[in-house]
């Protein structure tokens, strides 16, 4: 279905929705259908970089040429795939969405990206605009400003909530942890975090406790704040 699609509107990539499931194939999330049509590429990017919409390599299709002419990123361990297809939609000329679940996710414990899942991994997605080639980030700066300063911040949202999640089951990296947010989080990045306009405001107000209270505090009520997330996505079309 989605190579027909493509074929159809010459386009450069295909994605589909996906559900996820777990071991026994219950299904245990379904993504939300896609809320447009005939998107622009250079929609499709900003839509990209706002994390409007699931864009992973297990959800798309490429055509060779464009496949070939981006290189997965080894030395990233975690998140490498953000970049690849970050790198591949700027290539590309068209986007093809198929709005059905064409692709299940099962989350299994043994796979690669489990197994190589750690705190010190998940800063690849952090890294991720250290490792576009120049002409590419010209493209984002000059065209995708804003969408881009979101994508960067959104990444390190993302490695706070990861790395956050592994301090209670792991006690052998709490220490690298705590350097972590030290390290890593200036009240200036907090201060970015909670002002950009992109952000859901449920993350704006965990970076706001986070900033007011400190890392220990923010370590001990971050399991609440996942029980929150739930609730509020269940009521709320805002993405977290």
């Amino acid at each position: 279905k989605i190579i027909t699609k493509m074929m159809k509107e010459d386009a450069d990539v295909g994605i589909c929705r996906y559900d996820q499931r777990n071991e026994n194939s219950d299904v245990l999330k379904v993504e939300k259908p896609f809320g447009f049509k005939n998107l622009s590429q250079d929609d499709v990017i900003k839509y990209y970089l706002l994390d409007k919409f699931i864009c992973a390599v297990w959800t798309s299709v490429y055509k060779l040429s464009i496949a070939k002419s981006v290189s997965f990123e080894t030395e990233i361990k975690i998140g490498e795939d953000r970049l690849y297809q970050l790198q591949i939609l700027l290539k590309a000329k068209k986007t093809s969405f198929i709005n059905e679940i064409l692709y299940h996710y099962i989350i299994n414990s043994l796979s690669s990206t489990h197994l190589r899942a750690s705190p010190k991994n998940v800063v690849g997605h952090i890294d991720i605009p250290n490792y576009l080639h120049d002409s590419e980030k010209n493209i984002l700066i000059t065209k995708f400003e804003k969408e881009f300063d979101f994508f960067k911040l959104w990444s390190i949202c993302l490695a706070v909530n990861m790395v956050s999640q592994w301090y209670k089951c792991n006690k052998k990296e709490k220490k690298y942890i705590k350097n972590f947010f030290r390290t890593l989080l200036n009240r200036d990045i907090i201060d970015n975090i909670i002002k950009n306009k992109f952000i859901a405001k449920q993350i704006k107000l965990e970076f706001f406790v986070l900033k007011l209270f400190g890392t220990n505090f923010h370590l001990f009520v971050f399991p609440f704040y996942k029980g929150l997330r739930r609730v509020l996505r269940f009521f709320s079309k805002e993405k977290f």
